[in-house]
């Protein structure tokens, strides 16, 4: 029996009105803003922000600042900056980094 043709559309359009349609709850907002213009984080880093967007694509995400986060590989630590002050008051951030020699 094949399967109907929709599933597929109607997942990612649920995914699609679920992320788009969320707004960042205040808590999660307010510690996002402070963590993003912290004096913490490197002004190169912070002229990227025009590009990468973090407050649009945490919010896209669903990111909440009582959650648990895992960043796999945070490579230069950009998202780090902005996620673990957000995260500092009522969630969690982990790093998952392995070592390359072993």
């Amino acid at each position: 029996m094949k399967k109907p043709l929709f599933a597929l559309p109607a997942f990612i359009l649920g995914m699609i009105s679920h992320s788009a349609f969320a707004a960042l709850d205040t808590k999660t907002e307010t510690a996002l803003d402070a963590a993003i213009s912290g004096e913490h984080r490197e002004d190169k880093d912070k002229a990227r922000d025009q590009y990468r967007k973090p407050k649009a694509v945490l919010d896209f995400l669903g990111f909440r600042s009582d959650m648990t986060v895992v960043e796999i590989w945070p490579g230069g630590g950009w998202y780090a900056d902005i996620l673990a002050p957000a995260l500092k008051e009522n969630g969690k951030y982990y790093a998952a980094q392995y070592s390359a020699n072993g």
